[in-house]
């Protein structure tokens, strides 16, 4: 804000959303996660890789997908403030940036450790990957700890 109090316009960018989103995501695996399952969530920022078109399927309608992945995957209500503001942040990507198309990864069913990967691309190359994982504490109690 400036000394009047109005918000300043700063430019969106991808890499500061994709710090921003990093650490609400976390903070959403940590309220998940129970003394029976981890939740983990992520947002990176690959590089230079390529999409194998085999693998991903364009998301059209971004918010019920999003609202999918919360209510479904996460089992949150994607109406209350957790799930709300997920949906938003990952929209934030299409709002307020031009030509951005999201892919739905496909997804691993296995049930010790379900997973789900969403990568959105724009023409200039710029790539973010976004994923979610549930994973039973049975299944991490046999891991060596690091």
């Amino acid at each position: 804000m400036d000394k009047a109090g109005a918000m300043s316009e700063e430019a969106f960018s991808i890499s500061r959303h994709v710090h921003f989103l990093e650490g609400y995501l976390d903070a959403v695996g940590r309220t998940l996660s129970d003394g029976a399952e981890l939740v983990s969530l992520w947002c990176v920022q690959p590089g230079d890789t390529a999409r194998d078109p085999a693998r991903y399927a364009r998301v059209d309608t971004w918010d019920a997908e999003f609202d999918a992945l919360a209510n479904d995957f996460l089992r949150i209500d994607a109406r209350a403030r957790l799930g709300f503001y997920l949906v938003e942040y990952l929209c934030w990507f299409r709002d307020f940036t031009q030509d951005a198309t999201c892919y739905r990864g496909a997804v691993c069913d296995d049930p010790a450790a379900p997973e789900i990967v969403y990568r959105i691309e724009w023409p200039d190359g710029h790539v973010v990957q976004i994923g979610a994982r549930r994973v039973s504490r049975a299944v991490t109690d046999g891991m060596p700890s690091a």
